[in-house]
């Protein structure tokens, strides 16, 4: 089973796709997708939308990108996966 999909979002007027992966963990799963460098998880919360985790091992220096970025990614991913 190929767990692989892209994210299609608009960001700044800009069309762009993030490559992302679908992780299965036990009875739920999360989406791995990289944002500038960055490594995010998306795993739903408890009112059902989607919300970014940082990984815990994330280097205290690394630049993150912008704030409005992750959100259109959740925005994306909640209409997306509705």
């Amino acid at each position: 089973m190929d767990n692989n999909f892209d994210i299609p979002l608009t960001y700044r007027n800009k069309e762009l796709v993030i490559p992302a992966s679908l992780v299965m963990q036990g009875y739920t799963y999360r989406i791995e997708a990289e944002l500038e460098g960055t490594l995010f998880y998306f795993e739903r919360d408890d009112s059902g939308d989607f919300r970014a985790i940082l990984p815990p091992d994330l280097p205290q220096q690394q630049k993150l990108p912008e704030t409005g970025m992750i959100q259109a990614v959740t925005e994306a991913l909640n209409q997306l996966l509705a």
